[in-house]
């Protein structure tokens, strides 16, 4: 592993090495791919990273070699999706049709526990302003970069709320109080991740306006191939990004979401010049040796020394940002270009950045600032020609100054940097010249003093105050009142002469009108149900038909239309309006038609209630025992309800007279508690199992009488059936190796055999024989040492002759289990005689009972067992 990461670092090392050429060169469009991860900030909460890729172009405004800042402009294109997982129970209002159900009844977590999840799926475009560290990147090939733009995301949000068969999830399931990694492991065990339900909401945009911000850290490999590391915020105008609106807000910036990527970028429109780092080194003509040349009569022939001629450019000194030039010589005497040799201060350029198509040389080049130094060397078999040649290239700012030229006058002129000294000391000031106003000649009508006027200039900007005191454009003048004709406003006036200034400020004309063709027009008055015909210049047509107007003469009867109009009160009265005056009224809300006819309202008590119905109904309420008018004021009281279905209690108000029916019925004064109080019980199904669940603290006492009980449910282990000692025993399966160890099989016991009562003769006691019920398999083994089938035959016990009361004390009986030969895997309890047990004991046979927990063997001393 160490010896990939030092050859890991040696590639970075060489790629950084290599990335130190100016880029300056590379051309001024770049095209980029991106692939990165996009994650939320809304109000469902993120998720984890969505995969996403895109694309930009961008082309570079202002990038100069020296320059500190570059700025371009980049479009982009990105594909991306964003995931939400709540991992706190939704509670309040659910804002989207797809969930609420609005758009289906069988989908509605309006009134159930739900954590919301979402999946967007986003398509933005943008158009961003990009400000980069310029200089930085010339010189090391790192780039840091701000960005700022705008433009549309179109998205699409969906949730995953049904299970695989269309049915809601269950949340009450998910218990809460386990901790946030606990609590999602639990919704991701539910969920089956399949996002099916399309998040919509009536009237809302799915493409909408994001403005965008973002930072990169570019690192340049080669020179025109550039890697980047990029963080970009979008803000989409929308709070329903992730499907859900918690609360409303006027807030600019609502849901947001990032997009992390790694974009490769490559320079797509290259320039034809590309610097060269071999260096230049003088050709150095070696001293010509001289050779006998044998006489012969062939005629040799020599080529001439090369010639070299610049043509273009005509002048050697340039400014920015024109620094980029093409530069043309003639070349004579040579074969092809591998016999021309190019430098650009001190620095060979290599034969594809220059052409030559004899005898033309061509070779576009970008000057660095200052002075750069050219060499043409031309050579063939004869000699060697070198032409060298100077240009200048200035990074010289120029600034917009006003200057005062030497009639006093001032002009705006741009000048270099270096002679704004020289200009400010000549009172010139930078900036553009300040607008000098412009004056012009009235006659003023004097204040306070009636018809007295005089001549004044004042600035044009203070005309219209003028004008509105009566002022007249020119100055005044004194003359006999003489009578000239206007036009204003297409009407023919005679005025006099005195009086035309004031006209002319109104757009009169001197003479008569022109001749306009008028048109007869029918139009809507602001007012009235009766429209106007007027007659107007033809040319006014446009503008009276935009207002509704028509060609002709109105007609003598309106048309008219029945409405129900709807006052300003709410009440709505049928009326008959012109046809014309129909669209006002429909954007009023009013509708077309007679209104609805309204019956009589009366006032009514039922149930302690005032209604107010129609007259027409009375009966039926009459019927139901309702009197007329209100009801008798009655003390009300705020009471809190246990709803017959539901997990939240209703906060209503009855009259005090019916609190003891409520109050029977578990209800409480005073309104609900806003967030009811609830429990974790162990719930009881109809199929008899359990499950853990919260509910209301209200509802315990119904759960309780249902057999339920508080808290956690405890854990249930699988039972299994084993055989012990022939019995069949139900066990947990926790207990399996304990019952193991105690010779217990796994399953039920082999069912029991058919039993027969035999005659069994113990071994060593055959005079005391033994009434015993054995199964019928072991039959044969008893046959074999004498036994016979059926009861043994009744023996009188003979009377105690010793004296010492035990007559017949060998034939006292005892229980022992009894292991019969050859089948004592089926052993029998029985009854023997106390003399017999010997016998018994010595073939295995135990005392007690079969199956009891005194298994242990003993011997049989004056009557007592001894173990």
């Amino acid at each position: 592993m160490k010896k990939f990461y030092f050859l890991l670092l040696f590639i970075i090392i060489s790629l950084f090495s290599q990335a130190q050429y100016s880029s300056y060169d590379v051309g001024r469009w770049s095209l980029g791919l991106n692939i990165g991860g996009s994650f939320q900030q809304a109000d469902v909460s993120n998720d984890f990273f969505g995969l996403g890729y895109g694309a930009t172009l961008e082309y570079h405004l202002f990038r100069k070699r020296y320059s500190y800042f570059g700025v371009s402009l980049r479009g982009r294109y990105l594909n991306t999706r964003t995931y939400g997982q709540d991992y706190t129970l939704h509670s309040g209002l659910i804002s989207n049709d797809a969930i609420n159900g609005v758009n289906s009844p069988t989908i509605d977590y309006s009134n159930s526990p739900i954590f919301l999840n979402n999946k967007t799926l986003v398509n933005e475009f943008s158009l961003e302003l990009m400000l980069k560290w310029n200089k930085w990147y010339q010189e090391k090939g790192i780039l840091f970069y701000l960005y700022l733009g705008g433009g549309g995301t179109a998205f699409e949000t969906s949730t995953n709320q049904l299970d695989a068969f269309g049915n809601v999830y269950d949340y009450s399931v998910v218990d809460i109080n386990t901790g946030k990694s606990n609590t999602l492991n639990q919704i991701e065990t539910l969920n089956d991740e399949s996002y099916e339900s399309a998040l919509t909401n009536k009237d809302v945009k799915t493409f909408v306006f994001t403005p965008t911000v973002g930072l990169g850290l570019g690192f340049r490999v080669v020179p025109g191939f550039d890697i980047a590391l990029e963080h970009k915020i979008s803000f989409p105008q929308t709070d329903l990004y992730d499907g859900q609106m918690n609360a409303p807000t006027t807030s600019f910036i609502k849901d947001v979401y990032h997009y992390t990527s790694l974009g490769f970028i490559f320079t797509i429109v290259r320039n034809n010049f590309k610097e060269n780092s071999e260096t230049f080194t003088p050709a150095v003509i070696p001293s010509p040796t001289v050779t006998p040349t044998p006489i012969t009569t062939t005629p040799t022939y020599t080529l001439k020394k090369p010639e070299i001629t610049i043509v273009k450019p005509t002048i050697n000194s340039y400014n920015y940002p024109d620094c980029s030039i093409e530069i043309v010589a003639n070349i004579k005497s040579v074969v092809s270009k591998n016999d021309i040799e190019f430098f650009h201060n001190g620095q060979k350029v290599l034969p594809q950045y220059f052409t030559y198509n004899s005898p033309e040389f061509k070779a576009n080049v970008s000057l660095k600032e200052g002075i750069n130094t050219f060499k043409i060397t031309a050579k063939n078999t004869s000699a060697s020609t070198s032409k060298e040649f100077t240009f200048t290239c200035k990074d010289e700012n120029y600034i917009t100054i006003c200057h005062n030229k030497s009639n006093g006058q001032k002009e705006v002129i741009s000048i270099k940097s270096s002679e704004w000294e020289m200009h400010q000391g000549h009172g010139d000031t930078k900036g553009k010249c300040p607008e000098e106003k412009k004056m012009i000649t009235i006659c003023h009508n004097v204040p306070g003093q009636s018809g007295v006027t005089q001549t004044i200039d004042i600035p044009e900007s203070e005309w219209l105050i003028h004008k509105s005191h009566g002022d007249i454009m020119g100055k005044c003048y004194t003359v006999p009142k003489k009578q000239i004709s206007i036009c204003l406003n297409n009407q023919n006036l005679t005025i006099n002469e005195s009086q035309w200034f004031s006209y002319q400020s109104q757009g009169a004309t001197l003479g008569t009108c022109p001749q306009i063709k008028m048109l007869t027009i029918c139009i809507i008055p602001p007012t009235g149900n009766v429209r106007k015909t007027i007659t107007i210049p033809e040319t006014a047509w446009a503008s009276y038909q935009a207002q509704g107007a028509i060609l002709g003469a109105c007609p003598p009867v309106e048309p008219t239309t029945v409405i129900c109009h709807k006052n300003a009160n709410g009440t709505k009265v049928t009326m008959t309006i012109p046809e014309f005056r129909w669209v006002e009224h429909f954007n009023h809300g009013d509708t077309r038609g007679v209104c609805p006819k309204v019956e009589k309202k009366i006032t009514i008590c039922m149930d302690n209630k005032t209604l107010t119905i129609n007259e027409s109904q009375w009966l039926s309420y009459q019927s139901q025992g309702a009197t007329l008018g209100a009801c008798p004021q009655i003390k009300m009281l705020t009471i809190c309800i246990i709803p017959p279905t539901g997990n939240v209690r209703k906060t209503i108000t009855i009259p005090e007279t019916a609190w003891a029916s409520y109050q029977a019925q578990g209800a409480i004064l005073g309104a609900c508690p806003p967030v009811e109080p609830t429990t974790v019980i162990c719930h009881k199904n109809a199929n008899g199992t359990k499950v853990t669940m919260t509910i209301p603290e209200f509802r315990w006492v119904e759960h309780f009488n249902h057999g339920d009980t508080k808290g956690v449910c405890p854990k249930v282990e699988k039972k299994i059936t084993i055989c012990l000692d022939n019995k069949n025993l139900t066990i947990n399966e926790s207990q399996w190796l304990s019952y193991q160890s105690q010779g217990a099989t796994l399953g039920a016991c082999p069912k029991e055999e058919k039993k027969i009562t035999i005659c069994h003769y113990p071994p060593g006691n055959t005079g005391n024989p033994q009434t015993i019920e054995i199964p019928v398999s072991a039959w044969p083994a008893h046959q074999a040492h004498g036994d016979v089938q059926g009861p043994c035959p009744q023996i009188t016990t003979p009377p105690d002759t010793t004296g010492t009361g035990n007559s017949g004390n060998g034939n006292k009986k005892i229980t022992i289990c009894h292991y019969p030969p050859g089948n004592t895997s089926n052993p029998q309890t029985i009854e023997i005689a106390q003399s017999a047990w010997a016998a018994h004991q010595a073939h295995g046979d135990t005392l007690g009972e079969c199956g009891s927990s005194n298994k242990n063997k003993g011997e049989i001393k004056k009557g007592t067992l001894k173990p």
